[in-house]
């Protein structure tokens, strides 16, 4: 992941790590932290922010975050297409043949996907702020109109006496210092 090479002269150890940035862009899209980044490459985090700057022109932070941007993404698409489904490609050989695993069944180079309406009903609420419609009808007796009486369910004091409050309930009558 990474190698060191000598640098010449200047003050520090004699030489400068090689950062494998394509590496550290793969974790960030899998949503490594900065942390598990710099434990998987035996690197500093300091060093990674002050090399990210030199190597890239740009922040770690911006680096990480444009390569998380591009794993959701991947994620988007994935769920895209279980969601639409997807044909499959079989794998052919040079002549064009399809080609067979040991038992005869053909090998896929795409596999197909089949449409899942699960995944789609929860892109449709994610997405597009769909959804699920839930209506009840209540009416009274023989279809008529229904009364409805709201008593309140919060207790009020009944006497505040210095530091003693009594409250009255339906059940029984409740003291509390």
């Amino acid at each position: 992941m990474t190698e060191q090479k000598k640098h010449a002269g200047g003050i520090g150890r004699g030489y400068k790590k090689i950062i494998d940035w394509d590496a550290i862009g793969r974790m960030a899209q899998v949503m490594c932290t900065d942390d598990d980044i710099a434990t998987i490459t035996h690197t500093s985090l300091y060093c990674l922010k002050t090399r990210c700057v030199t190597d890239n022109g740009c922040k770690f932070g911006e680096f990480i975050a444009r390569h998380q941007q591009q794993g959701k993404a991947s994620v988007r698409k994935v769920q895209y297409e279980m969601a639409i489904g997807r044909e499959g490609k079989l794998l052919r050989d040079d002549k064009g043949k399809m080609v067979l695993d040991d038992k005869g069944h053909p090998q896929w180079e795409i596999m197909p996907i089949s449409p899942n309406a699960t995944m789609l009903v929860w892109l449709g609420k994610q997405w597009l702020g769909q959804t699920d419609k839930v209506e009840n009808q209540v009416s009274g007796k023989d279809g008529g109109v229904l009364t409805v009486n709201i008593i309140s369910s919060i207790p009020r004091p009944t006497e505040v006496n210095g530091d003693n409050i009594t409250i009255q309930t339906n059940a029984k009558t409740v003291s509390r210092p």
